[in-house]
């Protein structure tokens, strides 16, 4: 992914209004500035991009990566887990692909091509905190083995380490979630249901039933598994068990 250089052709949707004339690689210094000090910016439609929550007697330095089908949780959940702020310095990076999607992309018809290159710019963005000894949380449904290969790819020659959480929710749970939803998507019911259906969980990932508890009891469970050093996944196993696009 090519950054360009804070020139005027880009525009940044946030909650208080839009950010004109800043490139990419502007804002990213930014949220490195911000990241230092503590501070969390608003992103696209209200929410945050990077978020810092304590990791101090956690893990060593990697990627948490929360999946699940659309609809299953992960998103709230991820953002308790964001809201669980520290002392600057000593946080966990947490990198929502669909909101990089929306920053990168605001007129895209969400099509694959695109979807991809988010998934590409948001590990590009991991594997440089990762290089910096941090530890990344990484939240989209990963569900195809493309979008999974993008993410050995951009870790090629790290060693760093893959945990991975998967929130499992049943078609007809994902369904009326959606139904209550009111946001741009390029989902309906029948492709909820069926993503749901055949969403290729993993047996080395954590997995979390999303209708058995809060977000908040989700985003505990998560942190006290990571305290308790779990093993990494084999990521090429994980890679190959995701779903083709046929």
């Amino acid at each position: 992914m090519k950054l360009d250089n804070g020139g005027p052709t880009t525009r940044f949707p946030y909650s208080r209004g839009l950010i004109a004339g800043r490139g990419l690689a502007t804002e990213l210094r930014q949220i490195q500035v911000d990241r230092l000090s503590g501070a969390s910016r608003p992103g696209p439609f209200g929410r945050s991009v990077l978020n810092i929550t304590d990791v101090r007697g956690m893990t060593s330095n990697g990627i948490v990566l929360l999946s699940g089908p659309p609809c299953s949780g992960k998103t709230t959940a991820g953002a308790v887990l964001a809201a669980e702020r520290s002392s600057p310095g000593h946080g966990r990076i947490h990198l929502e692909v669909d909101t990089l999607f929306e920053l990168l992309f605001p007129g895209s018809d969400r099509n694959r091509d695109d979807r991809l290159r988010a998934y590409d710019a948001a590990h590009l963005l991991a594997r440089m905190f990762v290089d910096q000894g941090e530890t990344v949380v990484l939240e989209c449904t990963y569900a195809r083995r493309e979008q999974r290969a993008s993410l050995l790819t951009a870790l090629a020659g790290s060693s760093a380490s893959l945990w991975v959480v998967e929130f499992f929710v049943t078609p007809d749970e994902a369904v009326s979630r959606f139904r209550e939803r009111h946001q741009a998507t390029d989902l309906d019911e029948a492709l909820v249901r069926e993503r749901a259906d055949a969403f290729p969980y993993f047996d080395e990932a954590l997995r979390l039933e999303s209708s058995a508890e809060t977000p908040e009891e989700h985003a505990q469970r998560i942190l006290t598994w990571l305290q308790q050093g779990p093993r990494p996944v084999d990521q090429e196993a994980w890679t190959r068990a995701g779903r083709g696009w046929n």
